[in-house]
């Protein structure tokens, strides 16, 4: 946090985090958090509601503990480890999305993911969209 290589993510009038979601886990890269202001607020103008996030960025520990009780879950060490370690991973909430707004998030995300912006997996165990922001998205705009 000190060297800006992570930065914390705050509650807007578009963007609301999930009460589970421990304080030490708000944080995100900066290019993470561009991108996650960008859709929030986009997904609001078109919605008239906020977008929820569910998950940022995770410890080793954290990851580890996850793994034994969600099959979905990445290990926290090795070449297939989580990139929430990384911080430029989140999970945004599908939970009461109609149908309308999740074809948004799809068509958006797809789009974003053929430019090469971002790499985009629909979860149903968990009803998340998991994106993975890559640095370039910084540039992009």
């Amino acid at each position: 946090v000190d060297e800006g290589n992570v930065v914390s993510i705050k509650e807007t009038e578009y963007l609301r985090i999930d009460d589970r979601l421990d304080a030490k886990f708000r944080f995100v890269r900066p290019w993470t958090l561009e991108f996650l202001d960008a859709m929030a607020s986009e997904y609001s103008a078109k919605f008239k509601k906020s977008l929820q996030l569910n998950s940022a960025i995770r410890t080793i520990v954290f990851q580890h503990i996850l793994t034994r009780h969600n099959k979905n879950a990445a290990p926290a060490l090795g070449e297939r480890a989580s990139s929430h370690l990384a911080g430029a991973t989140i999970d945004i909430a599908k939970k009461g999305m109609t149908s309308r707004e999740l074809a948004w998030m799809r068509q958006t995300l797809c789009e974003l993911e053929r430019l090469g912006l971002v790499e985009a997996t629909e979860e149903f165990k968990q009803a998340v969209f998991h994106i993975m922001v890559f640095k370039k998205y910084a540039s992009y705009e």
